[in-house]
């Protein structure tokens, strides 16, 4: 299934005036959070809209298009003249911004892409190849600069070599059912379905933590690659609302299944009764 944008609040930035060094090992951001005071030591070893607020896209790309000769393309960073260049703090945010949500609860609750490395790997680690081929992370940056953005965020750990990253806070497959019950699939979405105004319907009955809204993806179900959730709801629009608890879940089935909403609002179910055999 791919992976979610994550919309933010603030408008669109000025993209880089031009493009950089090919061979840059990475991008230091300009006004960078604290970097990771315990790295991790190794060595080498999931089109839908994700919403917290608002977002605007930018129009260009911070990318580089050629290589120094001999460069290892596979490489998370390629080392030039011992330099780092500057990644422009609002690129830097978004970047790290798309894949926290990557990686977020509510994601990797309804999503399986990742969580099949994470669940092989002891550690939780991801290839940043992986992350670096999702197709909203290729119209941002070059992968060879994502480690180096990556290594700003508070949420993800990177490797010392940059080809591998995780979440800070371990998610397992029992993370994954828990957040699952506080989740409800909604269907028969307004008109109006942007995140702000999804917010307000859903949060008259209890305390809404994330909407991840979903566009029809045209999933070949006959293929028998795609989840049971791909299957379910990837050919049709819907969204993921993530409550804080289990009680509100189970209000927002009752209100929008049952009151006053049922024949004019959406079509509420629990995200695991539908994953019930």
């Amino acid at each position: 299934m791919a992976q979610d944008e994550v919309p933010e609040s603030s408008s669109p930035s000025s993209a880089a005036a031009g493009r950089l060094n090919a061979a840059a090992p990475e991008f230091t951001p300009r006004s960078a959070a604290p970097h990771q005071a315990h790295p991790h030591r190794r060595g080498p070893h999931h089109h839908h809209h994700h919403h917290h607020q608002p977002h605007h896209q930018h129009q260009h790309q911070y990318r580089h298009q050629h290589h120094h000769q001999g460069e290892d393309e596979g490489d998370a960073a390629a080392v030039v003249d011992n330099a780092q260049l500057v990644l422009p703090e609002e690129l830097a945010r978004r970047v790290v911004k798309q894949v926290e949500f990557y990686f977020s609860d509510v994601n990797l609750a309804t999503t399986d892409h990742l969580m099949k490395y994470i669940t092989k790997d002891p550690d939780g680690f991801v290839p940043m190849t992986v992350v670096a081929s999702f197709r909203k992370i290729r119209e941002l940056i070059d992968r060879s600069l994502l480690p180096g953005a990556l290594r700003t965020s508070t949420e993800l750990v990177v490797s010392d070599d940059g080809k591998m990253v995780r979440r800070r806070v371990p998610f397992s497959d029992v993370d994954a059912e828990e957040v699952q019950s506080r989740i409800i699939v909604a269907e028969k979405l307004p008109e109006d379905h942007r995140y702000q105004n999804l917010m307000r319907i859903f949060s008259t009955v209890g305390s809404v933590k994330s909407i991840r809204t979903c566009y029809p993806q045209g999933i070949d179900i006959s293929a028998g690659k795609s989840s049971r959730i791909e299957m379910l709801f990837a050919n049709k629009l819907h969204a993921f609302v993530e409550y804080g608890t289990v009680e509100d879940a189970e209000k927002a089935v009752a209100e929008f299944s049952g009151g006053r909403n049922w024949r004019d609002g959406p079509r509420v179910r629990s995200l695991l009764g539908c994953l019930v055999p």
